[in-house]
């Protein structure tokens, strides 16, 4: 090779030298200057391996040491072509000098084996292998004769050299590298797939990824080739690979995992070798940073389970050191880190995920092996007994992080263990102190975790009551959770009355003079909340017992013979507390004497707080409630929709209930509930009127576009809001006044003047309201009402008969008109579907919110063995089709004439006659040639234009109904309700409100009570749309 052109070299090595002969620095001052390739490496005093891939691109020196410019893969693109033959004597090579050369434009690709052109023809005519490839370097050498720097790369084949020039250094390089990874990849990939010997895959593994990691090019696939070569040949040599291989391949593999994640392969190979060598320095050294990338960063182990099984051999690994336990607990504590907060909100959920599986499969394993005899069972259960505890006291040492606890409470309030796990010693004693963190938490919406999930289902109360399987402790446990339930935030009928069924328990413990469970029992007593008279009699015989028993039985004694005085027929039917009033001043008014007539308590612009909720509920008549701007909040609002069951009128304006506790309410028989809060709607109006004001004076400024319309709309808005402000500020000035001035008089005057602006302010809201949000397209058109049964069979027939003649009842109720047009009736009396157009004001946007599935649960007058079916109905609630007019003007349509074709005659082919006529804005053409002069052709074609026009507009109709019917009802499943009808608990839950409402038989009526959830729902879409309207805004 010596008499060919440039080196012999057939080495993989780069110059580090740039191709104009001079390096890129950087000076003491900040500034980028050139300088000598002497210089560079004098300085950086680093010699060239053979294994450099150091860019020659812009190298910069900083602190001595070459900073590299990275570049982007590169596929194909645009060259210029030279092939020049090797030169075998002195005529050749001036033949093929760099001034007799001609270049060719060719688009190349960098294909798995080879560089192809589009063109396949010049110089290119056939592609370059890269196995044919025996030197590849940067070429700078060639200048033209315009004295302008053409950058090269060089490729030396055995039969010919090839000159691939571009015009910039920076895309010289990046075709250099993206040739030197296509080529190279090739070669690793045939080696390592062909390997036998451990040692030579160790080698070239160990030499692929020391390319990877070197090569100065950013691509996904330079980190992910290697690791799926990798896993590859895992899967099919990991059994004959000896141990020294497997640490060599871990080492080798730990720069690639620092920002990729584990194949599935490799999580296999990492977990093989966790369970065969747990103490291996390995584990600790390079895994450690692969397993918490996982844990900060992975999003779904139900995806990926080779990973979470990578984690959980892992930390078991960790358990088997010295000290394992600890390890494991620093390990956590590092993950989670020194601050208050974790920065990380993954890492509680997947750790909770790995200790959940771990202590699954522990469980299922136990069941699945079989053993010879008790000696081998005994060492099984001893060995695996570590696992347990381990992944036991990791939930342990979570549950004492306290921004860790709510979110742990929550994954764990289902209670996710099989059943052996509850009644496991070891587990059931380290879980317990989990539990009591949880517990001792202040935050209620901690410490109620320990509560079943949902109404129905137990929760860990019930698991650690007298009596249940994971009670070891004769009720230690459960009394402390439910001392701190009663004295915190449980104290409240709801859910005194749910634990009803653990009666037996309670009053066991309170022979036992078990202070938690006497309270209890008191308060139990205090907020009737027994079931019957039976257990009322044997709790109260349960108290006077014992002598604690007996004291605090007395005092509820005292405070029922209070209660009943206070509840006594007599006193006045209305009531208005001065403003300035404290709850400690309605105490003393109501213990005053009797107010069982008291029916309306007006506790306007006083100083009461929630806490004033225990007088109230002591009001059985009251109907009319008023808390207008009071400090009045969510807890109390809870406890009155828990026993004011005759409340029809409330009124929240201006109280601290948030959006928490208005699912609070249980809607009763309550007919009006007025929950205007002006915080929010101050917020929202303001930031409204800041994007408004900067729209209008963007229009104003822009004389090209500058409607007049929208500027007045916008102006007529500010106006109204600039009202809303004024009144706004007198409210502030008139509250002001009344809180400076003790004189009763004035005080008067004020509070008078204060009901009057905040009547103003209320319809001023309502009008920005009614201005700014916009309604839908259908909400003023009729109703066309279709009532199917689900799934149920029979039973969900008869229920849809029902719901039909629910809607039937509140078409009455709300003097709308209804016509029957379908009545499908099975033989028991069901209904298979029923539809009906409902005609009158605003139907459609109120019975817009009943479209949906409607799940009832009940016993069916079928079921002899008393089981609770559960069955479906659809509710589809669609617009009524309007009567299609087809307008055309003449601006629409343009008429052309066209000479009439077809067979010879007196004016075919020879006159002008036939009408092309094209209907602009859809862009439809039709002809018509059929009579003999132009004007009647263009009747006939307006004719037959309004015809298809027609079918066009009342195709889309019926495709629009078609789709809106499949939205509404979906497929009739179970998962997909809106609202569920629980029968035997007389209750019934309305999905998108998250809120119970009870006595069944009177919503079903029709009446009041339905009309007052769909008047909920509607504010709830108001509310919603002024929010989504507001950020449009803003964006």
């Amino acid at each position: 090779m010596g008499d060919r052109l440039g080196s012999t070299s057939n080495s993989l090595s780069l110059n580090p030298v740039d191709t104009c002969n001079a390096y890129y620095s950087l000076s003491q001052d900040g500034n980028t200057t050139l300088t000598s390739p002497s210089n560079v490496i004098a300085a950086a005093a680093a010699p060239t391996t053979a294994s450099s891939t150091t860019s020659s691109t812009l190298c910069m020196l900083i602190d001595g040491r070459p900073i590299q410019q990275r570049c982007k893969l590169l596929n194909d693109g645009l060259m210029q072509i030279c092939r020049v033959p090797h030169a075998r004597n002195i005529i050749e090579k001036i033949r093929f000098s760099r001034f007799l050369r001609r270049w060719e434009d060719h688009h190349l690709s960098l294909e798995h084996t080879e560089i192809l052109s589009n063109t396949n023809e010049g110089y290119m005519d056939r592609p370059i292998l890269y196995t044919s490839i025996e030197d590849m370097c940067p070429w700078s050498k060639t200048k033209m004769i315009d004295s302008k720097y053409r950058f090269c790369i060089r490729i030396v084949t055995n039969e010919c050299i090839y000159f691939l020039q571009v015009g910039t250094l920076y895309l010289r390089d990046q075709w250099f590298y993206s040739l030197q990874w296509k080529r190279n990849k090739l070669k690793f990939e045939r080696i390592l797939r062909s390997a036998n010997r451990p040692e030579i895959l160790l080698k070239e593994m160990t030499h692929m990824i020391d390319f990877a990691m070197t090569i100065p090019i950013e691509d996904v696939e330079i980190h992910q080739f290697p690791l799926e070569i990798i896993s590859e040949i895992l899967q099919q040599q990991q059994c004959n690979l000896p141990r020294f291989v497997h640490e060599n391949v871990i080492v080798s593999l730990a720069p690639l995992l620092e920002k990729n994640y584990p194949s599935p392969e490799i999580c296999d190979f990492f977990s093989r070798h966790c369970r065969d060598s747990p103490r291996s320095q390995i584990v600790i050294e390079m895994f450690t940073p692969v397993v918490q990338r996982i844990l900060k960063h992975n999003t779904d182990f139900g995806k990926y389970p080779r990973m979470r099984v990578f984690v959980q051999e892992y930390l078991h690994a960790l358990n088997s050191q010295n000290d394992g336990l600890h390890v494991v607990q620093e390990f956590i504590k590092r993950i989670h880190g020194p601050t208050m907060i974790c920065p990380f909100p993954r890492v509680l959920s997947n750790f909770v995920s790995v200790c959940l599986a771990a202590i699954y499969n522990f469980f299922e394993d136990r069941k699945n092996f079989r053993f010879e005899d008790k000696d081998s069972c005994r060492a099984y259960e001893e060995e695996t007994e570590s696992q347990l505890i381990c992944y036991t006291t990791m939930l342990q040492t979570m549950s004492t992080f306290d921004d860790w606890r709510p979110q742990l409470g929550l994954l764990l309030q289902s209670i996710p263990f099989p059943d052996e796990a509850l009644t496991h010693d070891h587990f059931i004693e380290i879980f317990k102190n989990v539990v009591k963190n949880l517990v001792d938490d202040p935050r209620c919406e901690v410490h109620q975790t320990v509560l079943g999930i949902r109404e129905g289902k137990e929760g860990w109360l019930e698991m650690f009551c007298l009596g249940s399987v994971a009670c070891d402790d004769d009720g230690e446990m459960f009394s402390l959770i439910l001392s701190k339930l009663i004295s915190c935030c449980c104290r409240k009928k709801r859910f005194l009355l749910s634990i009803n069924k653990l009666l037996p328990a309670l009053m066991l413990l309170a022979l036992r003079e078990n202070q938690s469970s006497l309270e209890a029992l008191c308060a139990m007593l205090d907020l009737d909340a027994v079931e019957n008279r039976d257990n009322k009699l044997q709790l109260i015989s349960t108290l006077q017992s014992t002598p604690i028993g007996l004291k605090l039985y007395a005092k509820v004694c005292d405070r029922q013979i209070a209660l009943r005085e206070l509840q006594q027929k007599g006193g006045p039917k209305k009531l208005t507390l001065p403003s300035r009033s404290t709850d400690n001043d309605l105490a003393k008014l109501l213990s005053s004497g009797s107010f069982g007539n008291l029916e309306c308590l007006s506790l306007a612009f006083t100083n009461v707080t929630s806490a004033c909720a225990e007088q109230l509920i002591k009001l059985p008549a009251l109907r009319y409630l008023n808390l207008w701007s009071t400090q009045f909040g969510d807890a109390g609002l809870e406890l009155i929709s828990e026993h004011l069951n005759r409340l029809q009128v409330l009124n929240l304006c201006e109280t601290q209930v948030t959006d928490k506790g208005l699912t609070y309410l249980s809607l009763f028989s309550r007919r009006s509930l007025t929950t205007n809060n002006n915080s929010i709607i101050d917020n929202v109006i303001k930031r409204l009127s800041i994007n408004y004001k900067k729209e209008l004076d963007q229009l104003q400024i822009n004389e090209n576009v500058n409607p007049i319309e929208r500027i007045q709309y916008l102006k007529t808005i500010l106006q109204t809001m600039k009202l809303r402000e004024k009144i706004t500020q007198d409210i502030d000035e008139t509250k002001k006044l009344s809180n400076e001035n003790n004189h009763d008089d004035i005080s008067q005057m004020a509070m008078d003047e204060l009901v009057r602006l905040r009547t103003n302010l209320n319809s001023i809201d309502n009008e920005i309201l009614d201005r700014i949000l916009p309604e839908a397209p259908a909400d003023n058109d009729d109703a066309e009402l279709e009532v199917t049964a689900g799934v149920g069979g029979q039973e969900a027939m008869l229920f849809a008969k029902e719901l039909f003649q629910m809607y039937t009842n509140y078409a009455n109720f709300r003097k709308w008109s209804v016509e029957i047009v379908e009545y499908d009736k099975t033989d028991i009396g069901g209904l298979r579907q029923g539809k009906a157009f409902i005609n009158g004001l605003d139907v459609f946007k109120s019975l817009k919110y009943e479209c949906g599935v409607h799940r009832v649960q009940r016993v069916p007058q079928t079921e002899k063995s008393g089981r609770i079916h559960t069955s479906t109905v659809t509710v589809a609630v669609l617009p009524q089709p309007k009567d299609i007019k087809i307008e055309l003007p003449a601006k629409d349509l343009l008429a052309e004439p066209i000479r009439s074709r077809g067979p010879g005659g007196q004016h075919v082919n020879k006159s002008e006659s036939g009408c092309r006529l094209t209907h602009l804005p859809t862009g439809i053409v039709l002809e018509r040639q059929d009579e003999r002069f132009f004007n009647l052709n263009k009747n006939l074609a307006i004719k037959a234009m309004k015809n298809k026009l027609y079918q066009m507009q009342y195709d889309e109709q019926q495709e629009r109904l078609f789709q809106t019917r499949k939205q509404q009802t979906g497929s009739g499943n179970r998962n997909e309700k809106i609202r569920t009808y629980n029968i035997p608990q007389n209750r019934i839950t309305d999905e998108r409100l998250s809120e119970n409402v009870h006595n069944v038989n009177e919503f079903l009526d029709g009446t009041h009570r339905l009309h007052t959830i769909i008047e909920q729902l509607k504010q709830q879409d108001r509310l919603q749309r002024l929010i989504e309207l507001t950020n449009k805004s803003s964006n």
